[in-house]
C-alpha cells in the first residue's frame, strides 16, 4: 500500500513547490474533496539540514486556525495530517484552488488594483495578528506564498521558514528581496520583520517589482540596508 493509499488519497498530479519540497494534488474519495500534499524527500531534507524546518512547519500549522491561513488536515476522513514511507514525508493541507494572488491581480485596471490590494492587505494583516500573539514569526511573506480560495479570500500557504520565538532569533533566511534590514544586521530580530515584508509585498503587487534589488544578492542586501525607497510616477499617495 502506498503512502497516498494509507491516507485514503489518490495522486492526481504535481501543482507546485514549497520551501523544501514539491506540492501534489490528491483526491479523497471518502470526503469527495481535493487536498494539497507537500511531499518532502527524507534524503534531501536530512542532507541539506532542513529536518528542523520541516518538523517546525507541521507543528506550527497544527496550532493555527485562521480563515486566511491554509489549514492542516485532521478530520474524520484524514485522521492524520502526515504520513512517512522509506523515502518521503507527506504533509496534507486543504487545497486552495483559486491560484496565486499575483496572477489574479495581473489584468486589473489601476483603480481596481489599488482597491484589491487594500482589501487583501487587511486579510494578510488579520493573519499576522493571529500568528504573532503565538510568538510565531513567518519570515517568508511573498506573492508566491499567497493563494486565493474559491470565494476570493487570501490564504498564506507556506510556513517552511516560520519559527516560534523565545526572544530574538539570528538566522539569516527568507527570500532576499523581502528580507528586513534587521535580518541582515546579524544583531537579532523578532516579529517586526514580517511587517517589513508586508510593505515590500504590497509595493510589488502594485508596481510589479520589489523596491530594493540588485544584479547580485549582495547588491540587493546593500540596497535594503541603505533603504533608499523611491516610488514610481503615479504611485498613489495613500498607498505610500
Amino acid at each position: 500500500m502506498t503512502s497516498y493509499e494509507k491516507l485514503d488519497l489518490r495522486y492526481v498530479g504535481t501543482i507546485g513547490s514549497g520551501t523544501f519540497g514539491r506540492v501534489d494534488l490528491a483526491w479523497s474519495e471518502p470526503s469527495k474533496q481535493h487536498y494539497a500534499v507537500k511531499k518532502f524527500s527524507i534524503h534531501d531534507v536530512v542532507q541539506e539540514g532542513h529536518t528542523e524546518y520541516v518538523n517546525r512547519e507541521r507543528q506550527i500549522l497544527r496550532c493555527l486556525d485562521n480563515p486566511f491561513i491554509v489549514k492542516l488536515c485532521i478530520n474524520s476522513h484524514l485522521r492524520v495530517c502526515t504520513q512517512m514511507d522509506k523515502f518521503n514525508l507527506f504533509l496534507v493541507t486543504e487545497f486552495v484552488e483559486g491560484g496565486e494572488l499575483r496572477d489574479y491581480l495581473g489584468d486589473m485596471s489601476e483603480e481596481d488594483l489599488y482597491a484589491a490590494v487594500r482589501f487583501y492587505s487587511m486579510e494578510i494583516i488579520c493573519a499576522l495578528r493571529h500568528i504573532h500573539p503565538k510568538n510565531i514569526v513567518l519570515r517568508d511573506l511573498k506573492p508566491e506564498n499567497l493563494l486565493l480560495s474559491r470565494d476570493g479570500h487570501v490564504k498564506i500557504s507556506d510556513f517552511g521558514l516560520a519559527k516560534v520565538l523565545k526572544g530574538k532569533t539570528y538566522t539569516i533566511c527568507g527570500t532576499p528581496e523581502f528580507m528586513a534590514p534587521e535580518i541582515l544586521s546579524k544583531k537579532g530580530y523578532g516579529m517586526d520583520v514580517d511587517w517589513w515584508s508586508l510593505g515590500i509585498l504590497l509595493f510589488e503587487l502594485i508596481t510589479g517589482r520589489t523596491p530594493f534589488s540588485g544584479d547580485t544578492q549582495e547588491e540587493t542586501f546593500e540596497a535594503i540596508r541603505k533603504g533608499d525607497l523611491r516610488f514610481p510616477d503615479g504611485f498613489h499617495a495613500e498607498a505610500r
